[in-house]
């Protein structure tokens, strides 16, 4: 949970890699190349059991042995990304959501699209200004294959996964990964392909589009269908992943927090928040964990202590957390942080991380492809209960309706209980 930065800062990385280098079609692999990933799989398989705190708790090791060794027969017909897909897909076997073989920590490209699983349907809730006109729109079909068979093939590899909120979370990023829908066998080339939509309005579109680099991807998908602040501009703000807004009618603040900043800056802007909250007699505060996939939950903690200095807050019924599909890792940490020391209610879908669980994330790296693989150090009972995702005390479950129209079911359901008086 404190260790997932390090995933995130090589992720960040590979957003320098050239589109121009990844467009050439993946060819079978060369005999040299056949001959480095069997010492890449002889070493994943021996360091993975090394450093993992207990690689065979849900997998036997006979049956890990016996997917990795089918792998190393098939390496002679296989090209790099078919690879790739298929060491995703074993280590899933695991069952944590820290152990991966993340596609994001070597060269990708994505369709400048951005999906969500909402009631069933995948739409598409952010896209690139060409594409802009599908926004709301239903995925039918990539290159022909419909869009549930896309799932069930993608489904035992997406990462990270630790229940089955988490798993849509994923499944929605990975539909734009092209390395992954090439290597799963579901599109035709590499680049390149074939969505088809079905409009808002009842249209059939197809579209063929071409993949870009991550960083034209995170620059590009600016076109959104959703909103997030309930009040017009923050009155703090760290960074564009944590800030503050306040309603002076309602005496509400609404504190955004997506990602983590070093513990001193954290601790200064949670100091900042404070002060405001008290000058202003804020009584409701709302902080959204629902887009925060990770980072130090000590960090976390920090925020939180000088919130609980805050005499003006309403602390029996006025402290929520929203959390959701990608609330993960140490976000779901802290939000139980939350719900102890904040007297806060949970609303919302439960969290995509799983609150007892193998966590704390490790590293390695293969020696010839480079390859980064994760583990887990750790396991964490944050609860006395097993259940899948921190249960919400509050569930919303978002609608295509509310995804259409543009609201926030959870965060209206909030606004609602403080005007009618936390009832």
């Amino acid at each position: 949970m404190k260790t997932i930065t390090t995933l995130v800062a090589v992720i960040a990385a590979t957003c320098a890699v050239s589109a121009q280098a990844l467009t050439q079609q993946p060819l079978t692999l060369a005999p040299q190349q056949v001959r480095e990933w069997r010492e890449d799989i002889t070493f994943y398989r021996s360091a993975l059991a090394e450093h993992h705190i207990d690689l065979y708790h849900t997998a036997s090791k006979a049956h890990f042995d016996e997917e990795l060794d089918r792998l190393v027969a098939r390496l002679p017909e296989l090209n790099e990304f078919e690879v790739v897909f298929e060491m995703m897909r074993i280590t899933r076997l695991v069952g944590d959501g820290h152990t991966q073989f993340p596609v994001m920590a070597g060269p990708h490209q994505h369709f400048p699209l951005k999906f969500r699983i909402v009631d069933g349907d995948v739409r598409v809730f952010a896209a690139s200004d060409a594409y802009g006109q599908y926004l709301g729109a239903e995925l039918v079909s990539i290159d022909g294959v419909p869009i549930d068979a896309v799932l069930e093939t993608l489904s035992p590899a997406v990462q990270p996964a630790e229940n089955e909120y988490g798993l849509l979370h994923s499944l929605a990023f990975h539909l734009t990964v092209d390395n992954i829908l090439y290597g799963a066998g579901i599109t035709d080339e590499y680049g390149s392909a074939r969505f088809v939509f079905a409009t808002p309005d009842g249209q059939i579109a197809p579209e063929q589009i071409n993949s870009v680099s991550m960083g034209d991807f995170l620059s590009q998908t600016t076109n959104v269908i959703e909103r997030r602040s309930p009040f017009p501009e923050p009155d703090l703000a760290l960074s564009d992943s944590l800030w503050l807004s306040t309603d002076q009618a309602s005496r509400t603040a609404y504190l955004y927090f997506s990602s983590y900043p070093d513990l001193e800056d954290m601790t200064l802007f949670a100091q900042s928040v404070s002060r405001h909250l008290e000058t202003n007699e804020i009584r409701n505060l709302i902080i959204d964990l629902r887009d925060n996939g990770g980072g130090d939950f000590y960090v976390g903690l920090a925020l939180s202590s000088p919130i609980l200095m805050t005499d003006s807050l309403d602390w029996n019924q006025g402290i929520y957390v929203l959390t959701g599909r990608a609330t993960y890792s140490a976000a779901m940490t802290n939000a139980v942080h939350y719900r102890q020391l904040l007297n806060a209610r949970l609303v919302g879908e439960p969290t995509g991380g799983n609150p007892v669980a193998y966590s704390e994330l490790g590293s390695f790296h293969l020696p010839n492809s480079g390859r980064m693989v994760t583990f887990s150090e750790r396991y964490y009972r944050l609860q006395t209960e097993v259940t899948h995702g921190v249960q919400p005390d509050v569930f919303i479950q978002p609608s295509r309706d509310d995804f259409l129209a543009g609201r926030d079911a959870a965060l209206d359901w909030v606004l609602s209980d403080i005007r009618d008086g936390h009832n």
